[in-house]
């Protein structure tokens, strides 16, 4: 898969700090909550799982600044 610039590599390990993976578990059990709830026939839901499946997105592991205020 291509993304951007870099090819993407889906067997390589990722080391995740112990804050990162409570904050990505956190967030798991958050959207398996709101698509039990019925988030996804929501046009919010369908606008952001659309823009997702863009393959002109990309999506950094590390946070990218952009000049932007703190």
């Amino acid at each position: 898969m291509k993304t951007g610039n870099h090819t993407f590599n889906p067997f390589i390990i990722w080391q995740l700090t112990k804050k990162d993976y409570i904050s990505l578990l956190e967030d798991h059990m958050l959207v398996r909550a709101l698509k039990i709830a019925g988030v996804e026939q929501m046009p919010i839901y369908k606008s952001v799982q659309s823009i997702l499946e863009d393959d002109r997105v990309e999506i950094h592991s590390n946070p990218q600044k952009y000049g932007l205020p703190d």
